[in-house]
């Protein structure tokens, strides 16, 4: 089971002061029964995310975020369907490295892809 600490911060270990969006540990805990992924990113402090290149009110601040890679076996494009299914009025940004799901509660773009901008 996927818990908020699986998702602190990976320089300090912090967790936004009301824990990571409910919404994304749910999503997060029916893909794991589907599909295998690496959490690489969930929640940043202020100096992890900025060290990362994060911009300054990302997501990822806030607990509302979480990038995710495919297991050796896997394919970012298997990882990216099972999350579309699980997430489909969420944020969706397909990379070469992996996606990211973005949960904030207002209005997000539903899917983006970058590796098809090269």
């Amino acid at each position: 089971m996927i818990i908020d600490k699986d998702l602190a911060c990976k320089c300090c270990g912090a967790l936004p002061e009301q824990g990571i969006y409910q919404k994304l540990l749910d999503g997060l805990n029916l893909m794991s029964q589907i599909i295998d992924f690496h959490i690489e990113s969930g929640y940043r402090c202020a100096k992890h995310n900025a060290s990362v290149g994060g911009v300054k009110n990302s997501s990822h601040r806030y607990g509302f975020a979480v990038d995710l890679h495919p297991i050796p076996d896997g394919t970012v494009s298997d990882l990216a369907t099972a999350t579309r299914g699980l997430f489909p009025r969420e944020g969706l940004g397909v990379y070469d490295w992996g996606i990211h799901v973005d949960t904030i509660p207002w209005p997000r773009p539903g899917m983006w892809n970058e590796c098809q901008k090269k």
